[in-house]
């Protein structure tokens, strides 16, 4: 059985001529692709539940979904970057144990 560590050494000498994943095509939606893209989105779900066009009480549900969305992704940037200041190492401290 090939282990994990043995994998990433025989990828390290000899890497894999792949696709990456995430093509333009499959890129995750970001907030302002989402918002530009409303109006059609709205129409795919509509259409994914059998309904010819989007209700009022769907609109206003992806509307409070996408402000959530928004609130959110910025969190997640801020932390980010407070994290990543935080995590800057800017002493060393070495401890002999010995006083």
């Amino acid at each position: 059985m090939e282990l994990a560590f043995d994998r990433l050494a025989k990828n390290k000498a000899e890497p894999i001529d792949a696709k990456p994943m995430i093509t333009p095509e499959r890129r995750p939606l970001a907030v302002a692709n989402i918002k530009e893209q409303r109006a059609v989105l709205l129409q795919i779900i509509a259409q994914q539940v059998g309904l010819e066009a989007p209700t009022d009480l769907q609109a206003r549900t992806f509307d409070t979904f996408l402000g959530y969305y928004e609130i959110l992704a910025e969190t997640y940037r801020k932390l980010s970057q407070a994290t990543e200041q935080r995590a800057t190492v800017r002493h060393l401290a070495i401890c002999t144990g010995m006083n």
